[in-house]
């Protein structure tokens, strides 16, 4: 039994205990109505998350795509939401590395479930028991994930959307990552497609394994996530590194059942970016700059958003430079035994203060300190340092509809603000399907 049922045991009626759930615990829920012919079965509801339920509640975790009929029985449900850690050194200390653990890239989609009712197989997303959810921003009645699936499948399958799944256990429920190009994600897609996330058994609500899921995948020509095993840490870090620059970020399943996922800094500080819309400012850029971690992450995201292409060169070069300057006075004036001279020497650079630190032995790396610089600092150093450059990368993401009038001084805290508004959940599947 799950710890949702037992919590809705605990009350008189179910009625009670979803209003506990939303109050107490954000849990909200959304009642569907099912298709025509499995009407006698009564509308279901899906719970899911709100955004300010505590993702590290194991009830609240359970509550994902979760399917429950009037008498709160469960009908279908995804597995449990993953724990987040931003970082590889934030791992529980329980996860346990010596029994298969396998390590995938998330693709940027929506979470979607197929499951039986009665014998027939219903699509159901975080917001629709019936997959009746529109796609994008667009409202057109055949425009929902039930339609554009059932339609994409039965391209696939000539004895229909269903095919794959009818001779399989029908108390499977099969999760998927379903990525849409009309879904306004972050990774640039060029086609729809179903990946294979698990298979939950409903009988007992435990997850196949990956092998079993790899082997199940093949067999009913479903698309799986790239996947590997690994074998530690290090093997995790080399993953990592390998990871796609606009990838959401990694999911790790042991043995045990554990899942784990691994944001991706990037996708992040990009989609902050791509949220600001009109808003979107050099220092929404300069955050995307921070978090790459080479020359061809610049490249790639340049390539997928070109408006924020010269700016983030611009920034990326200029950081660059930066750091040249500072290394060639450092070389230059660290001899100096008396400190008056070494001020004289180091006054007029924006950044001598970190050259006072270096000296005393307050920090040990000057790469790393530029490197942690916020935002607002890069920008304005850089917009200081090549004026002109700047300002025409300014005015061209002006122009494709950012805030670049040179306004950063006077609004850090309204900027501040704005991320703040635009920043959301990592998790690709956001909690609300936005």
């Amino acid at each position: 039994m799950l710890k949702v049922q037992e919590f809705i045991s605990c009350f008189d009626t179910l009625s009670e205990a979803l209003i506990y759930l939303k109050r107490n615990l954000d849990i909200e829920t959304v009642s569907s109505q099912l298709p025509d012919k499995l009407s006698p079965y009564g509308p279901l509801m899906v719970l899911k998350p709100g955004q300010r339920a505590d993702m590290s509640d194991p009830l609240v975790r359970e509550a994902n795509c979760l399917v429950i009929d009037q008498n709160g029985e469960i009908i279908s449900k995804a597995w449990d939401h993953p724990l987040i850690v931003n970082k590889i050194e934030e791992l529980p200390v329980d996860f346990d590395f010596t029994r298969d653990v396998f390590c995938e890239e998330i693709p940027d989609g929506e979470l979607v479930v197929v499951y039986n009712i009665d014998g027939d197989w219903v699509i159901s997303t975080n917001d629709s028991a019936a997959g009746l959810k529109y796609i994008g921003e667009t409202e057109l009645p055949a425009f929902t994930f039930e339609n554009e699936i059932k339609t994409m499948l039965s391209r696939r399958y000539s004895g229909g959307w269903d095919t794959p799944f009818r001779n399989v256990n029908p108390m499977m429920a099969f999760v998927f990552i379903y990525v849409n190009p009309h879904l306004g994600k972050i990774m640039p897609i060029i086609s729809q497609e179903l990946y294979l996330m698990g298979v939950i058994n409903l009988d007992n609500y435990y997850e196949i394994s990956t092998n079993t899921l790899d082997n199940m995948a093949e067999k009913m020509d479903f698309t799986r996530p790239t996947c590997t095993e690994v074998h530690g840490v290090n093997s995790l870090h080399s993953r990592l590194n390998q990871m796609r620059t606009l990838s959401p970020g990694l999911m790790l399943r042991n043995g045990r059942g554990q899942r784990v996922m691994i944001p991706n800094p990037i996708y992040k500080v990009v989609k902050n970016a791509v949220d600001a819309r009109d808003r979107v400012r050099p220092t929404h850029i300069a955050s995307i700059m921070q978090a790459v971690r080479d020359s061809s992450d610049i490249t790639s995201i340049s390539a997928a958003y070109t408006k924020f292409a010269p700016m983030l060169r611009l920034l990326w070069n200029g950081r660059e430079k930066l750091w040249e300057e500072l290394m060639s006075l450092w070389n230059s004036a660290h001899r100096e035994k008396n400190l008056k001279d070494f001020a004289e020497r180091v006054q007029h650079n924006p950044l001598n203060y970190l050259l006072f630190m270096y000296k005393d032995g307050r920090i040990n790396n000057l790469i790393e300190e530029i490197e942690k610089l916020k935002p607002i600092k890069i920008v304005r150093l850089i917009r200081n340092q090549q004026q002109e450059e700047y300002e025409s990368a300014a005015k061209y993401l002006k122009s494709v509809g950012g805030n670049a009038d040179g306004s950063e001084e006077d609004s850090v805290e309204k900027e501040e603000k704005d991320a703040a508004e635009t920043e959301e959940s990592s998790i690709p599947w956001s909690q609300d399907g936005d």
